[in-house]
């Protein structure tokens, strides 16, 4: 299998400056942090910048010029529940409060649940896709 190096480097290319684009916004003193980047706006950056590039990569090293419903769906379902992992960080603090500790069970179940609750955004992604 020939892998299509310049069309993958194009790719690359031009997400990279919609990330720089992304983080200068960030940067910016109306976002959250102020001019400081936080832990939310670096994890939303990587993983937009994860989800934009994935599929167009593997359709070019597939060779599929055209959109494929399942490669999208796909990345668009990994999308999702990445973008659910962003509520982790304070699940974890909630739990934490009492004790300033997290057993293995409890940070399990708060991944569990944080997760659970992006099954009706999955849902709903895939009636929007079929109607």
């Amino acid at each position: 299998m020939r892998i299509p190096i310049a069309t993958i480097i194009k790719i690359f290319v031009d997400e990279s400056y919609d990330t720089y684009i992304s983080i200068e916004s960030a940067r910016d003193d109306d976002s959250d942090g102020g001019r400081k980047v936080t832990r939310k706006e670096v994890w939303t950056i990587a993983t937009n910048l994860i989800f934009r590039i994935g599929p167009k990569v593997e359709m070019a090293i597939l060779k599929r010029n055209t959109d494929h419903i399942l490669i999208n769906y796909r990345w668009k379902v990994l999308s999702i529940l990445a973008s659910s992992l962003t509520e982790l960080p304070t699940e974890f603090e909630r739990a934490k409060r009492g004790d300033n500790k997290i057993d293995r069970k409890e940070a399990i179940e708060i991944i569990f649940n944080v997760l659970k609750k992006s099954i009706p955004t999955i849902v709903d992604s895939l009636n929007d896709d079929i109607e």
